[in-house]
């Protein structure tokens, strides 16, 4: 018996050593509503439904992700994401924990979304870098598409060559979607 006991213990270290020599480190679980306020939290009241100045946004059903984005519903654990009531805005955001096994097949989906919308939708000119601009990433346990925030005037009406207007308007867009990935690694403590 003791030697079955310590053989346990044994097999237990040997696990325990490969997993930290590996630098496997357990992803910190953050609730999805968290990760929702954070995001929305980082642009201030621009998409509160409160603000009369605001962008309205509608949430997105499980239809739509499937037949817009690509998104099959088994694979998705939860989400949260909106879109604007305007056709004329482009704002959106899409939060996904996927089931497991799942997260490449979400990642996949929304980075064949991200190039449709750059390579062939059509887009009204103000939000072409803004739609050029937009990231899909992964952090922890979810997956993130960003096109969120608005260009400042000075973006809408810089002046120059048609390319320095576009570099203006796409550093600003980054910049913008920048508030909400800083929002989320701050949950994560980075």
């Amino acid at each position: 018996m003791f030697k079955k006991i310590l053989a346990l213990l044994l097999a237990a270290t040997v696990v325990g050593a490969a997993l930290v020599s590996c630098g496997e480190e357990p992803v910190k679980e953050v609730p999805l509503a968290d990760v929702t306020a954070a995001v929305k939290g980082a642009y201030g009241d621009l998409y509160d439904p409160e603000n009369e100045m605001g962008l309205p946004m509608m949430d997105l059903d499980a239809e739509t992700l499937s037949s817009i984005y690509g998104i099959n519903a088994e694979w998705v654990e939860e989400y949260a994401a909106a879109m604007p009531m305007m056709m004329t805005n482009v704002d959106t955001y899409i939060i996904i924990k996927p089931t497991e096994g799942n997260k490449e097949n979400v990642l996949g989906a929304l980075n064949s979304y991200y190039d449709y919308l750059v390579n062939d939708s059509m887009q009204y000119p103000m939000n072409l870098e803004k739609v050029r601009a937009a990231q899909v990433f992964e952090k922890g346990e979810y997956v993130f598409f960003i096109m969120l925030g608005t260009l400042s005037d000075d973006a809408l009406y810089a002046e120059g060559t048609e390319e320095e207007i576009a570099a203006v308007q796409y550093n600003e867009a980054i910049a913008n979607n920048q508030k909400a990935i800083d929002a989320i690694h701050a949950l994560y403590g980075e």
